[in-house]
């Protein structure tokens, strides 16, 4: 597999260096990857390159790095988005387009573990085959990110994704063992992604989507603390 990665950052010496810290990354970690430099939010845009990542600067002339991010995901982009910036006032709106990590450019020398992160992350995340109630054999492919939740139903499973829902006559159980660590079981044939949680309050799980489920007694402890190290792991600034 090639890792395709994009820099996007007007500034020519700030560009140049996080390629060259991408470059020898890859090369030291023996991994085939693709490097794409843009001066411009625009330019970035217009390419046709379905990137992996993007470390993406929020101070730049014209189209800044948030308006960049938010067209990504009225595309329905999966790319992952690195803001790298100089200043510290911005993180809260990073989290407004679910970036993936926040990096000082005083800190550069984070960029080639954020890098391997995300292919790590996104190595796990590659999709899930199932097979489809509706047609005997039919097998489908599901992106875990576009997963936000699992139930049991009888002797069915639904899963809830971003658009509609799907059921197999797999076991909540067995796909959880082909799930990564962002999937949790909250109660009894019921799991959820913690990507999508929006709030845990008073014994239930409100997803961004509207949807809400209860917390066993049993698993409350081990939800939360699962959840406190989703949110260091993935939507910390450095």
């Amino acid at each position: 597999m090639i890792w395709k990665i994009a820099i996007c950052d007007d500034e020519k010496m700030c560009n140049e260096k996080i390629y060259q810290l991408c470059e020898d990354q890859l090369y030291k970690e023996g991994i085939d990857g693709e490097i794409v430099q843009f001066q411009s939010g625009k330019e970035f845009l217009a390419s046709d390159i379905n990137f992996h990542m993007v470390f993406l600067d929020v101070e730049m002339e014209g189209m800044d790095g948030f308006e960049v991010g938010k067209q990504l995901i009225k595309r329905g982009s999966k790319t992952s988005i690195v803001y790298i910036t100089s200043h510290d006032e911005w993180v809260q709106r990073a989290f407004e387009v679910k970036a993936y990590r926040y990096i000082y450019k005083t800190q550069m020398d984070m960029i080639p573990e954020v890098m391997m992160d995300v292919i790590h992350d996104l190595s796990e995340n590659i999709g899930l085959v199932i097979k489809v109630r509706e047609v005997d054999n039919h097998r489908m492919v599901l992106y875990l990110s576009e997963i936000y939740a699992m139930e049991s139903i009888g002797d069915e499973t639904v899963i809830i994704l971003e658009n509609g829902n799907v059921l197999t006559r797999e076991t909540v159980k067995d796909l959880m063992s082909r799930l990564n660590d962002n999937f949790i079981i909250c109660n009894r044939g019921k799991a959820i992604n913690l990507e999508y949680v929006k709030r845990i309050d008073k014994g239930h799980i409100l997803l961004q989507n509207g949807t809400q489920y209860r917390i066993s007694k049993r698993k409350e402890k081990e939800v939360r603390e699962r959840f406190d190290v989703f949110i260091e792991k993935h939507l910390r600034y450095q």
